[in-house]
């Protein structure tokens, strides 16, 4: 510092050296401070010392006999103070006190001024505080000075590099919004244009801006107008900068660049990206970015060439496109920051897409480069989910790990189409991520509206739950699988899922998967797999034969029931083998003394309304609207066989509802329930334990027809007469 005496730079060092040993040095320090004021308190240098012991050293001002209490004194104080808390890089106090009316007052005084201005300016930058970095340095500058007018400069052109616009993006840069929903656009002006307006508008600064920084403010106005949505006057602006930059001006081409963005209608490089984008001012956009990036421009703007192959690569012309993202990601290492820092993350994502789709596969090296590109890159911004989506795509049987990261990072509220989040389910599931895979799939079901999209969503919760060994819930989406396709007419696929992912799954066990394939064969044959090829006939009785005979093998009395329905419809195709297992049917049902035909109709229906004064009330839960006809051919036969009856159709997709009804029935005086092994698993336990709770017979079978039902019906009421004649209830 040039004012000190040997004095004071002996006094400054000692005061730097007590503040490192602390303890009874400092304490002599302070006093030898306070011993300095009282030897001459009219020596103002020595109040520097005041505010540089107080920061360093704890010195109360109190301790000093006359503490600073003019103008004069006090501007040395704030002066030793300030180059203490710069030298302790205490940024924020700094700041403070650089804002501060006593740092004008510094910043007037022509001994303090040369030191102290650029210590406060700095603190303000560093504070992100331009706007009064910038007033303060002109406060101190004399324009005939040009050491003071290159300061000026300097402060102007540091307060403009940490603007956001002309830096890379940061870490925690939000994602861009999902393409449905419009960007949202400042209606104020920000800090950042601010800045720039008051640089602008500021007619004594303009002689000591010069040509180069007035170029670049009215560039980052254009930006600033980018930003807010208002195209046109950003192209205004732009046009002005790079009329106003010297021809040799690395940043001229980049002007030029952001002007055909704004043409565009992006408001950053980032935001123009390879897709299938309406831009009716692309030609005219593209005559610009030849003039900043084409063959004749020595030093092409980066982001003239990443546009540029934006261009190129929706219109097809892909060799190209990788050319012209290979040379911006070279020219990232010698442009400027004001050029590159908006668009080095898109540069090096683009260039790595490229490496990874080149043909032919790309070898160790370019998949190393690939990688580093892609994490540089990651750090910094978040593609789309359609952009991150090829790149996981390029990495297939590449990089796997790498892949798995990639599919992660896929926001699933920016995708919209059914397909593509069915496809990322699986690619998660397969990646070895199931409860992303499942999220992914209910995003898939909730934007499901047509059958198959349905479908395919429900088919991936399916496989996500099973994965993460939710054997329950998975089983519970399978019946909701199961009757969406037989409502909706997708029995091929049902046949399909039973004997393939179903199998695979674990959650369609043998019963089911025969049960569905017989049902598929009743209603519409040709929905089989292997339809069309010779044997189908014999493939669908032997699917027939296989049932009936896991019915026999079964412990539960309803399943022989079954067996007996159909085995009288394999007697039609098949009579040598349907005696065989009718032989077995009766040595089963003897043995275990479980009857397969209930007593006569008439004899029935009489010991019914002997026993209980009328017509047993039964409810039948379960089927469909498809099985509509099926109940109310047993509903009409209840007269004749002695009962009642009430169907409760199952609401597949509100169990509750079904439970509901289930409930009301037996609470109303139902006697027995007729429960389909078909109702969704959370309806099937309830009500047996409601059954048993209130001492209602039950039977649960599988539908096959009307005449089986009605054989159910009967044996049931053989029960309720054989129990009432036993117990009287």
């Amino acid at each position: 510092m040039l004012w000190m005496t040997k004095l004071d730079r002996a006094l400054a060092d000692a005061i730097v050296r007590a503040a490192r040993t602390g303890g009874e040095e400092a304490r002599r320090l302070r006093e030898i401070v306070a011993g300095v004021i009282r030897l001459d308190p009219q020596r103002l240098f020595s109040y520097f010392h005041v505010g540089f012991a107080e920061v360093l050293l704890g010195l109360e001002p109190s301790e000093v006999l006359t503490p600073p209490v003019n103008e004069a004194r006090d501007r040395w104080y704030a002066f030793g103070r300030l180059a203490a808390l710069a030298r302790e890089h205490r940024d924020e106090e700094a700041a403070a006190l650089a804002s501060a009316e006593v740092a004008l007052r510094m910043a007037r005084d022509p001994q303090i001024a040369p030191e102290a201005v650029p210590l406060a300016v700095e603190a303000l930058l560093r504070a992100d505080a331009p706007v009064q970095a910038v007033e303060l340095a002109w406060t101190w500058v004399r324009p005939d000075r040009t050491e003071e007018v290159q300061f000026f400069r300097r402060t102007v052109r540091a307060a403009l590099a940490r603007l956001p616009m002309f830096r890379r993006p940061e870490p925690a840069a939000p994602p861009h919004p999902p393409a449905n929903e419009p960007p949202r656009r400042p209606s104020t002006l920000d800090d950042s244009e601010i800045l720039l307006r008051r640089l602008a508008d500021k007619t004594s600064w303009q002689a000591a801006l010069g040509p180069a920084l007035r170029a670049l403010i009215l560039h980052g106005l254009g930006r600033a107008a980018a930003g807010r949505g208002v195209f046109e006057e950003a192209a205004r602006y732009h046009l002005q900068a790079e009329n106003t930059f010297e021809a040799d001006d690395p940043l001229r081409p980049t002007a030029t660049a952001w002007h055909a963005l704004a043409l565009l209608g992006v408001r950053t490089p980032g935001e123009l990206r390879p897709g299938a984008a309406v831009r009716p001012e692309a030609a005219r956009a593209r005559e610009l970015l030849l003039r900043s990036a084409g063959p004749a421009v020595p030093r092409s703007s980066v982001t003239g060439l990443y546009a540029l192959a934006v261009l190129e690569r929706e219109e097809g012309r892909h060799e190209e496109a990788d050319r012209l993202f290979t040379l911006a990601a070279a020219r990232l290492l010698d442009a400027p920051p004001a050029d590159a820092g908006p668009v080095e993350p898109w540069v090096r994502f683009q260039r790595a897409l490229a490496l990874l789709r080149g043909r032919p596969a790309p070898g160790s090296e370019e998949l190393r480069a690939a990688g580093t590109l892609l994490r540089e890159s990651l750090e910094q911004v978040r593609p789309d989910a359609e952009e991150l989506r090829r790149v996981a795509d390029a990495l297939d049987g590449l990089d796997d790990e790498r892949r798995r990261d990639i599919l992660a990072r896929i926001v699933l509220e920016e995708l919209e189409d059914v397909g593509a989040l069915v496809a990322l389910s699986a690619d998660l599931l397969a990646a070895g991520a199931p409860e992303r895979a499942l999220r992914a799939a209910e995003r898939a079901l909730i934007l499901s509206v047509r059958p198959d999209h349905r479908y395919q969503a429900l088919r991936s919760q399916l496989r996500a739950l099973s994965a993460q060994g939710r054997n329950d819930e998975a089983s519970d989406v399978y019946e909701r699988l199961r009757e969406h396709c037989l409502e909706r007419g997708l029995r091929r696929e049902l046949a399909r899922f039973v004997l393939g992912e179903g199998r695979e799954c674990g959650v369609v066990a043998p019963r089911e998967r025969l049960l569905v394939l017989v049902q598929v064969a009743r209603t519409d044959p040709d929905a089989l797999p292997d339809a069309a090829t010779p044997g189908t006939a014999a493939r669908r009785r032997q699917t027939l034969i296989e049932l009936i005979r896991l019915y026999l093998g079964s412990p539960e009395d309803e399943d022989l029931v079954s067996a007996d329905e159909l085995i009288q419809e394999l007697r039609a195709e098949e009579p040598e083998v349907a005696g065989e297992l009718a032989a077995r049917l009766a040595e089963q049902s003897t043995s275990r003394g479980v009857p397969v035909v209930p007593p006569p109709t008439a004899e029935l229906a009489l010991h019914v309304r002997y026993r209980f004064g009328e017509e047993a009330r039964l409810a039948a839960v379960g089927g469909s609207e498809r099985d509509r006809e099926t109940f109310e051919r047993f509903a009409a036969r209840g007269p004749e066989l002695g009962y009642r009856a009430q169907w409760l159709p199952a609401h597949y997709d509100d169990p509750q509802r079904t439970l509901a009804e289930g409930r009301a029935a037996l609470e109303g005086g139902c006697r027995g329930l007729l429960l389909l092994n078909g109702n969704r698993r959370v309806v099937r336990e309830a009500l047996i334990a409601a059954a048993r709770e209130r001492e209602v017979l039950l039977r649960r079978f599988d539908l096959h027809g009307a005449a089986g039902l009605a054989v159910h019906a009967r044996l049931l009421l053989a029960q309720l007469v054989q129990r009432h004649a036993l117990a009287g209830r």
